[in-house]
């Protein structure tokens, strides 16, 4: 059984005050160089300066904001180098950039720092992509490859934000705080939830191409890793308190949901095999995990509550015929619970290479100083 389609989450891009570079970033050029200099540069201080305008205020098209602000983090690349924006003495201290909390919105944080931008930037970016893997529609092959690869970029831009950019963002505030969702932390279980989704998407695409069991279950079995993971990332300091608890009863449902998918797999491979007493261990595990994470996931969204207990009726369903078969023909001894082997599992994801994605090395803006 395939999970319906767009019970999945997609991240709310962080909202931003408005800047002024051109004038800042103009009056360093005309002071350090020459007015001559800045003359001739501002051309493309007026394309940055469009582009955080554009960075300021929504677009209609995800594809379009994806490409923008991968221009816009390039061109900070080049301006980094370049333009020492610090409120240190004899560094351009006029330009702070504003940035709210993606997901506790009356949260902000101002910095006089190009790292705290390109933070930012790169976690929209990632939350784009979630957007645009969300929107897709997943009941047919095409729509599922897609979704899984914007996904995976999602998953790469968290990474790279986790990797390259969190502790400069929080290293270069010396006042306070940087908001919490740009912290490694965050980054590293949005990192997890995006593989998750990834690979969920995986797991639906076989299913609809009806593979058989084993593979189906490996499959299932990774999703449900991948989700424990960030799970388990939001019970402890700092996400413990920080996220909506119905982001974190979603993660948890899912895991418990396809830890179950996966034990409902094998079991189909071990009741061809005519193993019925391990495939009676499994599906009671796999009804147990489902029955146990229903109790804890109030307030989740109908449509998943639906898919789960669809699951689960199959589940039970299939549990009552093999305890009925073996009772009247095996006769099989049912293993502990205890003694049950670990599900295998098969990764078939990974985070895109964002480094590739946003490399500045071939951008032309302010070559000539």
């Amino acid at each position: 059984m395939a999970s319906s389609s767009n019970i999945m989450l997609a991240i709310h891009e962080k909202k931003t005050n408005s800047v002024d570079l051109f004038k800042p970033l103009r009056q360093y050029i005309a002071h350090i160089y020459s007015e001559r200099e800045a003359v001739d540069n501002e051309d493309d201080l007026e394309s940055i300066q469009q582009m955080r305008r554009e960075i300021e205020k929504d677009i209609d098209s995800l594809e379009s904001r994806r490409d923008l602000l991968q221009r816009y983090f390039k061109s900070l690349c080049v301006i980094e180098p370049r333009f020492p924006i610090s409120n240190e003495k004899d560094q351009i201290d006029t330009i702070s950039f504003t940035w709210f909390d993606a997901f506790k919105n009356n949260k902000k944080c101002s910095q006089h720092s190009i790292h705290f931008e390109k933070a930012c930037v790169v976690f929209n970016l990632g939350a784009i992509y979630s957007q645009l893997g969300l929107n897709l529609d997943r009941s047919n092959a095409n729509g599922i490859k897609q979704s899984c690869s914007f996904f995976q970029a999602s998953a790469g831009a968290f990474a790279f934000l986790k990797e390259s950019l969190s502790m400069k963002a929080s290293s270069s505030n010396t006042t306070s705080s940087t908001t919490m969702d740009i912290s490694s932390e965050c980054a590293n279980m949005l990192e997890k939830l995006m593989l998750a989704q990834a690979q969920e998407c995986f797991y639906e695409k076989v299913v609809l191409d009806q593979k058989p069991p084993p593979l189906c279950g490996k499959i299932a079995r990774q999703v449900s890793l991948y989700y424990e993971e960030a799970h388990a990332s939001l019970t402890l300091p700092p996400l413990n308190q920080y996220i909506d608890r119905g982001w974190v009863v979603h993660i948890m449902l899912k895991a418990a949901q396809f830890h179950a998918e996966a034990c409902y797999r094998v079991a189909m491979d071990l009741h061809e095999k005519e193993n019925i007493g391990e495939e009676i261990a499994r599906l009671k595990v796999a009804a147990s995990s489902l029955a146990s994470a229903k109790k804890a996931a109030k307030g989740v969204v109908p449509s998943l509550l639906d898919v789960v207990s669809k699951l689960e009726t199959n589940i039970n369903s299939n549990l009552e015929r093999a305890m009925k078969e073996n009772d009247r023909v095996y006769l099989m001894k049912i293993p502990s619970v205890t003694l049950l082997g670990p599900l295998p599992a098969a990764s078939l994801v990974k985070p895109t290479n964002m480094a590739e994605i946003l490399d500045a090395s071939k951008e032309k803006m302010f070559t000539r100083l």
